[in-house]
């Protein structure tokens, strides 16, 4: 997978060297439900989760470069269903550490990925979604030029919150942002 470095953070291929940085964030309450996740309740859960990450090559780990230390992941994945040939739309998504929060990181982490998306991989349309309380994602999406499409009852994401709100960014949005 391709690395990305700005300044402050860098986004690197999942590893096990981070593994007790990612649980120390992922076993937050405030964290995992506002991305669609139960929080991990022990270690064997976030390695079982890292090893996933490893194998679906979509998932990058966030490593804050003042300390090395890992706080979030950010992730593109397919989001066209059945897709024969090489899929046009991927979904955007991420979750930060909240020791982290108000920096700007997802904001310059998506940046990376979006640039990455819509110039290098060609992709048409980049989505993204977030929970209905999940102010702060709100505003991430809209500062990176995500319009908003809909907000929805997702079955997967019942247990966390009624509706989740959807976005997308097109390839002509982004050539005008």
């Amino acid at each position: 997978m391709k690395e990305f470095r700005t300044n402050r953070i860098k986004l690197i291929t999942p590893d096990f060297k981070y593994l007790k940085d990612f649980h120390e964030y992922a076993s937050k309450p405030n964290i995992g439900p506002m991305a669609g996740w139960m929080p991990h309740d022990n270690i064997s859960t976030t390695k079982y989760v890292l090893e996933d990450m490893i194998k679906d090559k979509h998932t990058w780990f966030i490593i804050w470069l003042e300390n090395d230390k890992m706080i979030g992941t950010i992730d593109l994945t397919p989001d066209e269903e059945g897709f024969i040939f090489k899929p046009t739309v991927y979904e955007l998504g991420y979750s930060i550490h909240d020791a982290y929060w108000g920096k700007g990181i997802a904001v310059e982490a998506s940046n990376l990925l979006i640039d990455y998306a819509f110039n290098e991989l060609r992709v048409k349309e980049l989505t993204a979604r977030h929970s209905e309380q999940n102010s702060r994602s709100q505003r991430v999406l809209e500062k990176l030029g995500f319009e908003f499409v809909s907000a929805e009852y997702d079955e997967r994401f019942r247990q966390f919150t009624f509706r989740v709100w959807k976005y997308r960014l097109t390839k002509y949005r982004y050539d005008r942002r």
